[in-house]
C-alpha cells in the first residue's frame, strides 16, 4: 500500500511538471508571425524610400527591428523553458509602429513635394515659353544666353528625375535655378518695357508715314524692329511685306558710330545703290543722321552720356545680302536679294522711310505670347 501511494505521487509529480513544462513551452513559442510581419513591414518601407524621406522614424524601425532579432537570437539559445520573448514582442511591434509612421510620412511628403515640383513645372514653363516668344530676336547678351541654355538644361534635367522619382534630386535641381532663372528674365522683362516707353512716338510716325502716302499717293516704307518687318505702303494701304534683319544690337535708337543700333525715326531715300556699286548687293541710302539726330547727338554728349571722341556715323542702308535669320549688320536693314529687288524697283530717291521699335504696344505682344 505504501509503495502504491509513493507510486502515485511520483506520477502526480511528472504529470505535473510534464503540464508546467508544456505551459511554458505554448507560453514561450517563438513569435514567428510577428517578425515576419515586422519584416514585411520594414521591406514596405524601404520600397517606398522612407529612409529617404522619413529618416528618423525609418531609423527607429530599423533599430527596434534590430534589437528584436537580437532578442529573438539570444533566447533561442536557452532551454526551452527558460525562454522569455517578451522583448521580441515589444521590440517587433514599436518596430511595426515606427515602418507604419515613416510609410506614412513618406506618402504625405512625396505628395506634398509633387504638388510643390509640379507648381515650380508650370511657372517655369510658362515664364520660358513667354520669354522663348517674346525674346526670340533680342539682343540678349552672350553669356546671358549662355546662363539662360544651361538653366533650361537643368530644368530638363531635373523633370527626368522627377519621372525617375527622384524627388529630393529634383527639387535640389529647381531650387538651384529658380532664382537665377527668373532674375534674367525679369532683367529683360524690364529692358523691353524701358524700351518700349518710346510707343507713343513710334506710333505718332506710322501714322504721320501712313498720311502722307494717303494724301500725297505715294509709296512710304515702315520698318518695325521687333517683328523684323518692312511693310511697303502705297497710297495709304498695305501693299508688300518683307522680312528683314538689322544691327546685333537694334535695340533703342542709334547713340553713336559703332554701336551696331538700327536708328529710329523718319528717314528719306537720298540715293539708290545698284549692284557694283555696294557690297551689299543693291542698297537705298538714308539720310542718317537727320537733324532730329544731329540735335540728340549734341545734348547726349553735352550730358556725358556719350564720350567726347565719339562720331555721329553715317551710311545707313536698307541693302541685300540678308536672309541669314540672324541680325548681322551694323546698324543698316538688309532683306533678302530676291526681295531687294522688288524693293529696289518700287522705291524712289526721296521715299519716305520710318524706322519704328515696334508698331504694336508691349501688352498686345504679351497677349500674343501667352
Amino acid at each position: 500500500m505504501k509503495y502504491r501511494v509513493i507510486f502515485i505521487v511520483i506520477l502526480l509529480l511528472v504529470l505535473i511538471s510534464a503540464g508546467i513544462i508544456t505551459y511554458k513551452v505554448k507560453e514561450n513559442s517563438p513569435p514567428e508571425s510577428l517578425l515576419k510581419e515586422a519584416t514585411q513591414w520594414l521591406s514596405t518601407a524601404k520600397c517606398a524610400k522612407a529612409q529617404s524621406y522619413a529618416l528618423k522614424e525609418f531609423n527607429m524601425a530599423s533599430n527596434y527591428y534590430d534589437s528584436a532579432m537580437l532578442y529573438w537570437n539570444q533566447q533561442n539559445k536557452k532551454i526551452i523553458v527558460s525562454r522569455n520573448y517578451d522583448n521580441v514582442v515589444s521590440n517587433g511591434k514599436q518596430s511595426i509602429e515606427y515602418s507604419k509612421k515613416s510609410i506614412s510620412k513618406t506618402n504625405k511628403y512625396i505628395s506634398d513635394i509633387k504638388e510643390e515640383i509640379n507648381k515650380k513645372f508650370n511657372k517655369l514653363d510658362e515664364s520660358i515659353s513667354v520669354f522663348d516668344s517674346k525674346f526670340t530676336n533680342y539682343p540678349i547678351s552672350k553669356s546671358d544666353k549662355a546662363k539662360y541654355e544651361k538653366y533650361k538644361l537643368i530644368l530638363s534635367e531635373s523633370k527626368l528625375a522627377f519621372r525617375n522619382k527622384e524627388y529630393k534630386g529634383c527639387i535640389s535641381k529647381i531650387n538651384s535655378i529658380e532664382t537665377d532663372l527668373n532674375e534674367i528674365i525679369e532683367f529683360y522683362n524690364t529692358d523691353i518695357e524701358e524700351y518700349f516707353q518710346d510707343y507713343p512716338k513710334w506710333k505718332k510716325d506710322i501714322e504721320q508715314s501712313i498720311s502722307v502716302s494717303k494724301k500725297s499717293k505715294t509709296i512710304v516704307l515702315i520698318i518695325d524692329k521687333y517683328a523684323r518687318e518692312l511693310t511697303v505702303y502705297k497710297h495709304g494701304n498695305i501693299y508688300k511685306k518683307y522680312n528683314i534683319e538689322l544691327g546685333v544690337n537694334w535695340v533703342g535708337d542709334k547713340m553713336h558710330q559703332g554701336d551696331n543700333t538700327t536708328p529710329e525715326g523718319i528717314y528719306k531715300i537720298t540715293s539708290k545703290k545698284n549692284n557694283g556699286q555696294t557690297k551689299y548687293y543693291k542698297a537705298l541710302l538714308l539720310n542718317y543722321p537727320n537733324e532730329e539726330d544731329k540735335k540728340r547727338f549734341a545734348e547726349n554728349k553735352k550730358k556725358g552720356i556719350i564720350g567726347r571722341n565719339a562720331k555721329i556715323g553715317n551710311l545707313i542702308e536698307i541693302h541685300g545680302n540678308g536672309g541669314k535669320g540672324v541680325d548681322w549688320t551694323q546698324g543698316c536693314v538688309a532683306l533678302a536679294d530676291s526681295e531687294m529687288d522688288d524693293l529696289y524697283q518700287i522705291c524712289q530717291v526721296g521715299t519716305m522711310v520710318s524706322i519704328v521699335g515696334s508698331a504694336k504696344k508691349l501688352s498686345d505682344l504679351s497677349e500674343v505670347a501667352d
